[in-house]
């Protein structure tokens, strides 16, 4: 069952003449293939929303692979890189002390956590939605009635006001009791494959000229 979503946010050198998403886009194509977006290492979550965005905004930014977001970070506070995408949980921080500058939430709605930073629908690129979605798995062979009960147990915990406040305090989005059963996860699993597959193959074919 889905247990929890947590979409990426852009973020970008709070020294780059940029406010706003439609600055950033401006400022790359005016910079065709100078700048540069971070990511946590090719096939991670950051590198499919790099992808994505270079797709919807018709950029050419470079990619610049890193072993994981802390360095990616870091990089782009140091300002050796212009910009990265990250799960709001983690960028959070750097967000609200201003060593970076949030442009757009890569979701349909804002989240609690960062109340200032547009969503994608509000800055006019509905088609930049990246999420970080956590899941419980269980073997094939599990029986139904383990299947139903351990989704019922993990419901209660999902319901309650404590962790929903924990989760919320942390960016993280809990999914509608509608999206947490076996049938729906399914569902997702099918949709991020024909959303990912071709702008992988494309980047794949792209790498070869």
């Amino acid at each position: 069952m889905l247990v929890a979503n947590t979409p990426e946010v852009l973020i970008i050198n709070k020294d780059l003449p940029c406010e706003k998403l439609s600055d950033f886009v401006a400022y790359a194509k005016a910079n065709d293939r100078a700048v540069t977006m971070g990511s946590a290492g090719v096939g991670s979550i950051s590198h499919l929303a790099y992808l994505l965005f270079n797709s919807v905004a018709k950029t050419k930014i470079i990619h610049v692979p890193y072993r994981g977001d802390p360095d990616a970070d870091a990089d782009l506070m140091g300002s050796r890189i212009d910009a990265a995408f990250n799960q709001a949980v983690l960028a959070s921080s750097y967000i609200k002390s201003g060593k970076v500058r949030a442009l757009v939430l890569a979701a349909a709605r804002r989240l609690p956590i960062l109340p200032d930073v547009p969503s994608s629908s509000e800055a006019a690129m509905p088609d930049l939605q990246v999420n970080a979605w956590t899941a419980l798995f269980a073997p094939r062979e599990t029986p139904e009635a383990v299947v139903r009960k351990l989704n019922s147990a993990v419901g209660q915990t999902l319901a309650e006001d404590g962790v929903l406040k924990r989760l919320s305090a942390l960016g993280v989005d809990v999914p509608s009791p509608e999206q947490r059963t076996p049938v729906a996860l399914k569902d997702l699993i099918d949709s991020e494959f024909n959303k990912w597959l071709p702008l992988l193959q494309y980047a794949e074919n792209a790498a070869k000229l």
